[in-house]
């Protein structure tokens, strides 16, 4: 649990985790701070995701195969041309 604090001397808030507890300065200009109650802290969401793919390659095996073997066989038709 969260608690907040003001600052008695800039009146920023401050969020710090726990039940008031001595020790506490402002962020802000290191000023005195007051207990002014539970705080409720919003986490930001989840930015990132994972994706597992699994893909078949196969068909994509086979047709580099195939293009090798035309390749091979143009060769033999045009031998001067690349």
């Amino acid at each position: 649990m969260e608690f907040s604090y003001r600052c008695l001397v800039c009146e920023m808030v401050n969020v710090f985790p726990g039940r008031c507890k001595d020790g506490y300065n402002c962020m802000r200009c290191k000023g005195a701070l007051t207990p002014i109650g539970e705080a409720k802290v919003h986490k930001k969401p989840n930015t990132s995701i994972t994706v597992d793919v699994n893909v078949d390659t196969e068909p994509l095996t086979e047709a580099l195969e195939l293009a090798k073997e035309l390749e091979g066989v143009l060769a033999r038709l045009s031998p001067h041309q690349k």
